[in-house]
């Protein structure tokens, strides 16, 4: 197991250089791990932790809104151990309330039936991002200014809302995962992973040779998906891998659309996806191209397109293929999109 944090940003950047590392030194990640692993733990922000005047209703509203932040981290970590065909597991988790003051709010919040739906809703969040074995610390501890860790504080007591919780879990199907973008879509390209703050309007500029970013995609039937791109580069020198699940598709040669803000779609490549989640890594074989968007179809109802764009990113002109209308513009010559390095 590899195993990292959680719980603050970026925290998973460690945990991806340290899987970069080991890929280009010693190959694939899952020929040396079974899985990532992260302690993903809840709490009330570090500034009311000493606040003597907090209720329960203040403490139970933070750590249901800790939780809902939780999940960026963790979408990560679950992205990263998919994408290298690793499990994605907590080798410790639970609530992490502490502090001495506002004691007597803190135990009050442990007994109130929200604190089993917050625990619910920390389960469910977890399995249907795409995780997997969850190892909570702890099943009984004391509760007191260093923590109420346990699910319950009295081992004879199984009647809390925190045990009955994970009871319920633990006997109920596994949650539905619903992580991921699921397909047919079309993804604009700043929306990766990795992006703090994407800008779905923009393109993605600067890349340089080596770079990749991802994007989470989820299926409901293993099969063949056609994907595209918007490109815009001055020459037609680019060439852009891609990969699903640590399994290289192929590489788009990138057009020369005659600008670096006049987008075209590139020439379609066939991914294979799993049933479930899987994760596209797009990796800039050769730079000199911004890409706008990701268009993914459903293989049942895919169609070929031409798209003519008059220019920049203005689509108030375009033609999609198979319209009855004339294009607003003679477009010039498309030159041929190259896929290379598809299987046979």
């Amino acid at each position: 197991m590899l195993a990292g944090q959680v719980g603050w940003s970026p925290s998973w950047v460690p945990l991806k250089q340290q899987l970069d590392w080991l890929e280009r030194n010693y190959g694939a990640p899952n020929e040396y791990l079974y899985g990532l692993a992260a302690a993903p733990y809840f709490n009330i922000p570090e500034d009311l932790r000493e606040h003597d005047d907090l209720t329960v209703d203040t403490i139970l509203d933070a750590l249901s809104n800790d939780i809902e932040t939780l999940r960026a981290g963790t979408a990560n970590y679950h992205a990263l151990a998919r994408y290298h065909n690793l499990k994605s597991m907590a080798y410790e988790g639970g609530q992490h309330l502490n502090g001495k003051e506002s004691l007597e709010a803190k135990l009050e919040a442990q007994t109130d039936p929200r604190m089993g739906e917050l625990t619910t809703t920390y389960f469910t969040n977890w399995y249907a991002d795409g995780g997997g074995l969850f190892m909570w610390f702890t099943l009984t501890s004391i509760y007191n200014q260093y923590g109420f860790w346990g699910l319950t504080d009295d081992v004879t007591n199984t009647d809390t809302p925190k045990y009955q919780a994970a009871l319920a879990m633990l006997n109920a199907p596994r949650p539905t995962v619903t992580a991921g973008t699921a397909v047919p879509a079309t993804l604009p390209a700043q929306t990766h992973l990795y992006a703090d703050e994407p800008d779905t309007t923009a393109p993605l500029t600067d890349l340089k040779d080596g770079e990749y970013v991802d994007y989470i995609i989820r299926t409901d039937r293993a099969d063949s998906y056609p994907l595209t791109l918007r490109v815009a580069s001055s020459n037609n020198e680019g060439q852009l891998e891609v990969l699903v699940n640590a399994q290289s598709m192929g590489t788009v040669a990138i057009p020369d659309s005659g600008s670096s803000d006049t987008f075209v779609e590139t020439s379609p490549i066939t991914l294979e996806f799993e049933t479930g989640l899987n994760v596209i890594r797009l990796r800039v074989a050769k730079a000199g191209f911004n890409i706008k968007s990701l268009q993914i179809s459903d293989t049942e109802n895919a169609t070929p397109k031409i798209l003519f764009i008059r220019g920049g990113d203005d689509t108030s002109g375009f033609l999609e293929g198979g319209s009855d209308e004339e294009p607003p513009i003679s477009p010039t010559p498309i030159q041929s999109l190259a896929i290379m390095g598809l299987a046979s």
